[in-house]
């Protein structure tokens, strides 16, 4: 559940991310939010849900959010932050 407040987060700032950040951003949508019988077919299925893909995705979107938290600190532009 939590998980959901931290992608609207990490959605609307974006364009405050480094690409490796976009990439792995993406992933953990993916890996969070992703039928993954649909994308990758039900015996590879089964192997991300045994190995807990969605838990590697909620770490990886927890690393882009304090990394963003890390940004917007830093921040020196007036910009709006989260802190």
């Amino acid at each position: 559940v939590f998980e959901q407040l931290l992608v609207i987060v990490v959605i609307f700032f974006f364009r405050k991310l480094s690409t490796f950040e976009k990439i792995l951003a993406v992933i953990s949508f993916i890996f969070i939010g992703g039928n993954f019988a649909e994308l990758v077919g039900h015996q590879a299925s089964v192997f991300l849900d045994n190995n807990s893909f969605v838990t590697i995705g909620a770490i990886l979107l927890i690393f882009v959010y304090f990394k963003l938290l890390i940004k917007l600190k830093n921040n020196t532009h007036g910009d709006v932050t989260l802190i």
